[in-house]
């Protein structure tokens, strides 16, 4: 497998074989039944818990290794959530930098 990766200055580099690609990923489930979510993480940030009208909370959930990386160790927390509280997830692009 070959996939041509873009960086910022527009050119492309190539990355071959699955053993050298890694990606972050987030992982939530719910249980409307007892009103909690299941939360695991693979080199991804943390999600955020937003309440009502008070202020934005980073879920402290532990965070295993990226996805292809060889490495395991995934652990999986759960979170009661609240109907007036609102669940972030959100992608690391905006706030990584290339180079």
């Amino acid at each position: 497998m070959t996939v041509n990766l873009p960086s910022e200055d527009g050119a492309e580099s190539q990355a071959t074989g699955a053993e050298e690609l890694a990606v972050s990923a987030g992982r939530c489930s719910r249980d409307p039944r007892k009103g909690r979510r299941a939360l695991a993480g693979a080199g991804h940030l943390p999600p955020a818990l937003l309440v009502g009208d008070g202020p934005t909370q980073l879920i402290r959930a532990p965070i295993g290794p990226p996805l292809g990386t060889g490495v395991g160790g995934y652990e999986q927390i759960f979170v009661d959530q609240l109907p007036d509280q609102i669940l972030l997830m959100h992608l690391d692009g905006p706030v990584e930098r290339w180079g």
